[in-house]
């Protein structure tokens, strides 16, 4: 195989027939040979392995978290030209060409390949591409067939693995059942020799419980297309070690639940009702490692099984059991996001995406609708900061449906949905469409069984307004929210919720402004109100305890503060902390990013109330700048365009 790489950029493994049956051992050839070329100076650029099921993009854009830490400069400096939290489709791109900019040759091992898009997405120059796939339509021109092994190689396979024959009996046994039986499929022999090494039986004693099973199979289903009946059976064999309500058949079927490849092993112990830190938890780990039915990747905390094996579990596992297994990843996995979905937990979020929507499906089939609409909802904020705006919206919108038809009623979520939904609207320049949303989760505020009312929604709604030129009907709504001072529970808040309260001020300031005549004075007006207070704390806080190990502010923290000293007045004090965001902005989002944007517009509006017209105007000019390149940013482009014309 090394050889046909080096003659070829691009090589397939594909199992041999025209069925082209899982578990012939492409997966497994493929790894072996990674392994064995990591270890050579082959490949000094690096040898990658990239789970590629499911779309092209979202495979890559996972693969973007490991450049950045491990590649070669090369590599990792033309990555860095992508901001962390740029949507797959971006990073995917941006993969691409940091793999081209490598002047070393490198190797790109694709397993699974499961849909078309990849001849597009594959990279050029020194890096050389090695795919496995069991469609031959997802192939690339030079294809290397995996056969099954021969008898002879089959019987040495379970031998190596330990399961050696106690006499000619059983060596005849054996090679029986290895190249005859089991079709010389590696999966096959594989399960079949670890449940002898593990349970210490002998092969003819194996033989017999093969051969009852099949006939048990085939009495009652028939298998699956093109599998041998014995094949199947043995994976049945191996499954059944372990009685239903058993902790090790438990643990199996929750790790079914989700997608076969990197399960989190917290998410299928969590699955299975099993605590993943009781003593025995590395013990069944082992059980079904030793079986062959799951590999553990010890540094990852993740667990795979073998496709196969993964579809045979999920249709041997009884109903109920199954449905409560659903339930409880369903309901872990919200809690999981309701964790956060700040840019910081972005490449871990991407990274479990394929088991998150394995989620969601757990939770429809469980009946489980609240927890599949705060997945939905908590996926859809991180889909939107991603700026996958159309498909945030979708899962927004059917969230919304199913927290509107929730037994028991639950108005809290129904107003968190069309807040959020809003909010996405409003980001994407469709302020119509968002405000009899808003204006419906205000009257949800009003309903005794919807807890308490939130400023965030309040100040939404103003933004709404404001945008819409009703500007003087938006100045009650700030003025109620700023005495709220702060988020309701049910709102997942920034890294606190003074960003919301400093924002309030400002924009109440400018409501009550709105000719473009600055005020200092205003903020005298609310200085009772608990988030004013809060900022002032904040304040005086700020210099004896720094956000960062650096010494100075975060961007979210020098923002807060910026605005805040704006909002009493203190324009002065306000600007070197609004640059200091604007400078950590274009680090850590690059110089084109909405945040930058954002960022300008603050410190254009500080640099107005101190008289420097033409420092906004600067300020102003770049942000429109960035404003004409963004999708669905009208209202963005709207509101510079009013600034600059005031200037």
């Amino acid at each position: 195989m090394e050889e046909a790489l080096l003659q070829h950029r691009r090589l397939t493994l594909l199992p041999a027939g025209k069925a082209r049956l899982g578990g012939a051992g492409t997966t497994s050839l493929a790894l072996a040979c990674a392994h064995r070329l990591a270890g050579t100076r082959a490949y000094p650029g690096g040898v990658w392995w990239v789970p590629a099921a499911g779309r092209p993009e979202d495979a890559l854009g996972r693969l973007a978290a490991d450049l950045r830490r491990l590649a070669l400069p090369a590599v990792r400096e033309a990555l860095d030209e992508e901001p962390v939290d740029a949507p797959a489709d971006d990073l995917a791109r941006a993969v691409r060409r940091a793999l081209q900019a490598g002047r070393e040759a490198s190797l790109l091992v694709l397993d699974d390949v499961d849909a078309e898009g990849w001849l597009d997405h594959l990279p050029l120059g020194e890096a050389r591409v090695l795919s496995t796939t069991r469609d031959e339509r997802f192939a690339f021109r030079r294809k290397l067939a995996v056969a099954p092994l021969p008898g002879g190689l089959a019987a040495d396979l379970a031998r190596a693995l330990g399961a050696r024959p106690r006499d000619a009996a059983d060596r005849h046994a054996l090679e029986s059942l290895a190249g005859r039986e089991l079709g010389g499929l590696p999966l096959a022999v594989e399960l079949a020799a670890l449940y002898v090494k593990s349970t210490g039986r002998s092969w003819a004693a194996y033989a017999g419980r093969l051969r009852t099973q099949t006939r048990l199979l085939l009495e009652d289903r028939e298998p699956p297309e093109g599998y041998a009946a014995s094949v199947i059976a043995a994976i049945d064999v191996s499954i059944d070690r372990h009685a239903p309500d058993a902790p090790a058949r438990r643990l199996l079927d929750g790790a079914a639940v989700f997608a076969p490849n990197a399960v989190p092993v917290a998410w299928a112990f969590a699955a299975a009702g099993l605590d993943p830190a009781r003593p025995s938890a590395p013990d069944l780990l082992a059980e079904l490692g030793g079986l062959g039915l799951i590999t553990v990747h010890e540094g990852a905390d993740t667990l795979s099984m073998h496709r196969l094996v993964h579809r045979r579990v999920r249709d041997l596992v009884p109903v109920g059991p199954w449905v409560r297994a659903s339930r409880r990843a369903a309901c872990g996995v919200a809690v999981w996001l309701a964790e956060g979905t700040d840019p910081a937990r972005t490449a871990e979020i991407d990274a479990r995406r394929i088991h998150v929507d394995e989620a969601l499906v757990a939770a429809e089939r469980s009946l489980s609708d609240l927890a599949w609409v705060l997945i939905a909802d908590r996926l859809a904020v991180h889909l939107q900061a991603h700026r996958a705006h159309d498909e945030a919206r979708s899962l927004f919108e059917r969230a919304l449906t199913k927290a509107e038809r929730l037994e028991p009623p639950n108005p809290g979520q129904v107003r968190v949905c069309l807040s959020n939904l809003a909010g996405l609207l409003v980001e994407t320049g469709h302020a119509r469409e968002a405000r009899p949303l808003l204006e419906r989760a205000l009257a949800v505020d009003d309903d005794p069984g919807a807890g308490a009312p939130s400023s965030v929604r309040l100040s939404k709604l103003s933004r709404v307004l404001q945008g819409l030129g009703r500007t003087q009907a938006a100045r009650p709504l700030l003025e109620r929210a700023l005495a709220m001072g702060g988020s309701a529970e049910d709102e997942v808040p920034d890294d606190d919720d003074l960003p919301e309260t400093a924002r309030v001020l400002h924009e109440l300031r400018n409501a009550a402004h709105a000719g473009g005549v600055i005020e200092p004075a205003l903020a005298g007006e609310h200085l009772d109100a608990p988030g004013v207070t809060r900022l002032l704390d904040a304040l005086e806080q700020a210099a004896s305890a720094p956000a960062t190990s650096d010494g100075a502010p975060t961007a979210t923290r020098s923002t807060t503060l910026g605005l805040a000293l704006y909002a009493l007045g203190h324009s002065g004090d306000a600007r070197p902390l609004l640059e200091s965001a604007l400078q950590r902005c274009e680090i850590a989002h690059g110089p084109d990013h909405p945040e930058v944007a954002a960022a300008l517009l603050n410190l254009a509006a500080v640099l107005r109330s101190l008289g420097d017209d033409a420092g906004a105007r600067r300020c102003l000019e770049r942000a429109r700048g960035i404003a004409e390149v963004l999708p669905e940013a009208d209202s963005l482009r709207t509101g510079i365009e009013t600034r600059l014309a005031r200037l």
